[in-house]
């Protein structure tokens, strides 16, 4: 009878929250590997993303936690067609 021996390796998988998750920007910070963001008009965004990485330094000093934002698309018929906020 042969054997055979399965060898793993421990993966760490990153965990990103999306949105605010019902959790305060303190706990995202603190406890996700990154954070994907809906869109805003971009001094709000900017505020998130600097507040975001003030946390993220405080609760993981130097350790890389990516911002990143969704991104909508809708291809319109109409090539004039202005932005449509998501209801």
């Amino acid at each position: 009878m042969t054997y055979l021996a399965a060898h793993t390796k421990d993966i760490a998988l990153g965990t990103a929250s999306v949105g605010f998750s019902n959790q305060s920007i303190e706990w995202i910070a603190q406890n996700g590997d990154g954070w994907i963001q809906y869109p805003r008009i971009i001094p709000q965004q900017t505020q998130l993303n600097n507040e975001y990485r003030e946390l993220s330094e405080i609760h993981a000093p130097g350790v890389f936690k990516p911002f990143t934002q969704t991104l909508f698309i809708d291809l319109s018929e109409n090539p004039d067609s202005l932005p449509v906020p998501i209801p």
